[in-house]
């Protein structure tokens, strides 16, 4: 059975639309949601057919009292493409991939916004976008559920010291990651 998970403020109604949907058992998938808080500064969660939801919490938008933290929208640039190769090659099981995306986004950048597509994988397995310079984490980007599959997500990724990110693989796929936009740091 199909199932999908919505996400909303807290102590509010819950919305018609969802943010997560999977094709049945099995089928684990990530996703980025941006929720408010709620008053309380609760978010909650309504789920049908899904036996387990995990939740990592990634960032938070906070009020402009400076241009730090301030997002950019970019046109969207491919810096990954592992199938021709451009970026670095093919993800091997339990690879990884190493991005300095300098001229796509200023010096100033302490995270990106990015969209990362998982493309002709050889088996289930899961794409990890971490700061380079920091241990992975235990949380995924990308998830793919057998061989040649595609699936897309956006990821708001920090950049590690050096302006370095990594990508880790934990099953064979190709790669693609286009930069949509990036945060400003400290002035």
């Amino acid at each position: 059975v199909a199932g999908y998970a919505t996400v909303f403020p807290g102590g509010t109604p819950r919305p018609p639309s969802s943010n997560l949907n999977t094709n049945g058992s099995g089928d684990a998938r990530p996703n980025l949601v941006v929720v408010p808080l709620g008053a309380d500064g609760s978010i909650d969660i309504r789920r049908f057919a899904l036996a387990d939801v995990v939740v990592d919490v990634a960032g938070y938008f906070a009020n402009a009292t400076s241009s730090a933290g301030l997002y950019h929208v970019v046109a969207p640039t491919r810096q990954v493409d592992t199938r021709i190769p451009k970026g670095f090659g093919s993800l091997a099981m339990d690879g990884v991939g190493t991005l300095n995306p300098a001229g796509a986004v200023p010096q100033s950048a302490v995270a990106l916004s990015q969209n990362i597509t998982m493309t002709q994988s050889v088996g289930p397995g899961y794409v990890t976008a971490y700061p380079s310079d920091q241990r992975r984490p235990l949380a995924s980007n990308g998830n793919v559920s057998a061989p040649n599959q595609d699936h897309a997500s956006l990821s708001l990724t920090k950049i590690g010291v050096g302006g370095r990110l990594s990508y880790f693989s934990s099953g064979g796929t190709d790669l693609v990651v286009d930069i949509t936009g990036y945060f400003d740091g400290p002035a």
